[in-house]
């Protein structure tokens, strides 16, 4: 498959009414192996600004960006309608596609009701694509985390891929792409059948940066010995340093924190600057969502403890004594 032959159709998302930062990664990804590329999303929050958008974007190499009207309900069947048009346009005029949603509730119900439209499979849950001779090749981490797959797809096009937040650092392109905007409606797609209604929204409340965007995370784990400690010590830390907070996968489901706080294979991927692990072994499923961080800081009694396999400094220690001498050290330093 050649790139100059490659449209790459892929799902953007917002966060606080602007561009998510999982959309800036596939938009690198999409330009490394497509000529042009296309951004698709639902526009049903007022406050964005799609011609702002669309700049930002062209930074990235994006060629256009569809903004579009999904009606009042879920808009992943809408979506879906709208690029299944999308792919059937390009192939008439000799293109092969490939779509790209981010491993998000919105990119995964998209790339399902793609797959159902397309009749093709979904390569998921990967961390990095290209292209070869057969078509595209996707990488997967598996087990944990502890082996690497590759995924030769080589089906008739479009190829449907999601990609896992956190998998490829975002990065501008060369020249900067004259993105255009496409504001179009999609509510009249979906069969009277389909239709979903919003009944209710909430958003999770948390002081702090958003732990996926964060630049220094503080986690937590079982070795911390209750959640009186983790609020006392971990956010005590957090609040020092201006860091958002993790959690383990165990403390998650013995109810000390909300499942938003879980780093982890079936949690959140960060990639912060510093990560530090509070009490946690650091079983696989834990590690892969954290190990790519920039400067790990592990914390814990076990020297043994597999998270000290990925740590750039570990102290064997008890984390209920490193940590409150930590927060004393802090705002001296502070104050």
């Amino acid at each position: 498959m050649e790139t100059q032959n490659v449209d790459v159709i892929f799902v953007g998302e917002l966060s606080s009414g602007a561009l998510a930062s999982h959309t800036y990664e596939i938009a690198t990804l999409a330009r490394s192996i497509g000529s042009a590329t296309k951004c698709v999303l639902s526009s049903s929050n007022p406050s964005f600004d799609s011609t702002q958008a669309a700049q930002q974007l062209g930074e990235y190499g994006v060629s256009e960006l569809h903004s579009v009207n999904c009606g009042s309900g879920l808009s992943g069947n809408a979506l879906a309608s709208y690029i299944k048009g999308l792919i059937d346009t390009a192939q008439s005029n000799s293109r092969s596609v490939i779509v790209v949603g981010p491993a998000t509730y919105l990119g995964r119900d998209v790339l399902a009701h793609l797959s159902v439209f397309a009749d093709r499979n979904v390569l998921a849950n990967a961390v990095g694509l290209e292209l070869n001779e057969d078509g595209v090749v996707s990488t997967h981490m598996i087990f944990g985390g502890s082996k690497i797959l590759k995924a030769q797809s080589s089906g008739d096009s479009p190829q449907l891929v999601i990609l896992r937040p956190k998998s490829i650092a975002p990065q501008v392109g060369d020249e900067k792409t004259e993105c255009k905007v496409i504001n179009e409606d999609a509510s009249g797609l979906i069969d009277s059948s389909a239709t979903t209604e919003i009944v209710n929204s909430e958003v999770s409340q948390s002081e702090g940066p958003a732990l996926d965007e964060a630049s220094i995370v503080v986690s937590g784990g079982r070795g911390l010995g209750s959640q009186d400690n983790y609020e006392k010590l971990v956010l005590g830390v957090a609040n020092e340093l201006g860091a958002a907070t993790g959690a383990s996968r165990a403390i998650v489901d013995a109810g000390w924190v909300p499942y938003s706080k879980q780093v982890g294979q079936t949690g959140k991927t960060v990639k912060p600057e510093v990560y530090i692990a509070c009490g946690i072994s650091g079983a696989t499923q834990h590690l892969v969502g954290m190990k790519g961080s920039k400067n790990i800081i592990a914390i814990n009694t076990d020297d043994q403890a597999p998270v000290f396999s990925v740590a750039d400094l570990g102290i064997v220690a008890d984390v209920n004594v490193v940590l409150p001498d930590l927060i004393e050290k802090l705002k001296a330093r502070k104050n």
